[in-house]
C-alpha cells in the first residue's frame, strides 16, 4: 500500500508484460527480507528476471544466489531498522535539549541557536511588508473569531501568504489551515 507503484511492477510482471526487473541496487528493491523473498519468488513464478546494476551476476535461482540475495535482503533490513533507530535516537536528544525535531511549522524559524523563534524575515506581497510570523497571528486571530478551516485559508491567501516561502504559486487548503490551528507546538509542546 505504501508503495503503489512496486504493487504495479509486481503485478505487470505476472501479467507477462516483460522478461526482466531492472534496479539500481536490491536495497532499492525491498527493504524487508520477507517482502523481498516473497517478491523474488513471484517474479521467479511469472519467469521474470531480476538484474542489479550495482550487485552483477546475481541468479538467485542458484543456492549460492539465493544465499547472496538473502544476505543483502537482510542487510538492507538491517540498514532501514538501525537508520530508524538513530534517526529516533536523534530526535529524543533534540527534544530532551529543548530543540524541535523535523520541519519547523509555518511562522516560525530556527534560531541563532537551535531553537524555533518567531519568523519575522520581512518580505513583499501586495505591496506591503509583513513577515510570516504575522501570517500566523492572522491565522490564529481569525479562527478566533469564529472562522473556519476554509475562511482562514482564504484569509492566508488573500494577505498574500505561502504555505512555503518557496513556492510562489502554492495556496493555503482547509486542511493545511486546520493543522496549523491544531499544532500542538504553537502551545510549547
Amino acid at each position: 500500500a505504501k508503495r503503489p507503484g512496486f504493487a504495479q511492477l509486481m503485478a505487470d510482471a505476472e501479467a507477462g508484460r516483460f522478461d526482466v526487473v531492472v534496479v539500481h541496487k536490491m536495497d532499492r528493491f525491498a527493504r524487508k527480507l520477507r517482502i523481498c523473498l516473497e517478491c523474488l519468488e513471484r517474479l521467479g513464478r511469472a519467469r521474470v528476471g531480476l538484474v542489479s546494476v550495482s550487485e552483477p551476476n546475481l541468479d538467485y535461482s542458484t543456492p549460492q544466489g539465493f544465499l547472496f540475495l538473502s544476505m543483502l535482503g537482510t542487510l538492507a533490513e538491517w540498514y532501514s531498522r538501525n537508520l530508524a533507530a538513530e534517526t529516533k535516537k536523534g530526535w529524543a536528544e533534540r527534544k530532551r535539549k529543548g530543540l524541535y525535531a523535523g520541519r519547523l511549522p509555518f511562522g516560525v524559524m530556527k534560531g541563532e541557536d537551535g531553537v524555533p523563534v518567531p519568523d519575522t524575515r520581512p518580505f513583499e506581497v501586495n505591496g506591503r511588508t509583513t513577515c510570516n510570523h504575522e501570517g500566523l497571528l492572522l491565522a490564529f486571530q481569525r479562527a478566533a473569531e469564529g472562522a473556519t478551516d476554509s475562511e482562514v485559508a482564504e484569509a492566508l491567501d488573500a494577505a498574500g501568504y505561502r504555505p512555503n516561502p518557496h513556492a510562489r504559486r502554492a495556496r493555503f487548503t482547509r486542511d493545511a489551515a486546520r493543522t496549523i490551528l491544531a499544532n500542538r507546538f504553537y502551545v510549547g509542546e
